[in-house]
């Protein structure tokens, strides 16, 4: 049995985080090259060069008034012209991907200030 994984690590956007978030998802090599190809058409779908859940978020945030867009927002995140509807759909879009074909989902956080 040959798996595949690919995980992540965040901080949350703060370089002086107390925790490391690390997650992820396991799969069969097998079944790898359809999650490649679903990640992609989603992606081609919506026109969108990637997907950062901290870029999507930030733009979620500012489309619903929680949060001012910032410079970096105006000038640099892809999702900056999309609405809400937009936004939610691809996310869950991808997140079907993301769970189809009995992937495993991995996830785990390491301190990062010590005791």
């Amino acid at each position: 049995m040959k798996l595949i994984a690919y995980a992540d690590e965040s901080h949350g956007g703060k370089k002086d985080s107390e925790v490391l978030i690390v997650a992820g998802l396991v799969g069969l090599r097998d079944e790898w090259n359809k999650f490649c190809v679903g990640w992609r058409e989603v992606l081609y779908r919506y026109t969108a060069p990637y997907f950062h859940f901290r870029e999507w978020a930030d733009a979620s945030a500012v489309v619903r008034g929680k949060r001012r867009a910032s410079t970096e927002f105006t000038q640099k995140n892809p999702y900056r012209f999309w609405s809400q509807t937009k936004l939610d759909t691809f996310l869950l879009e991808l997140a079907e991907v993301a769970v189809s074909d009995n992937k495993v989902i991995i996830g785990g956080y390491v301190p990062t200030k010590k005791r």
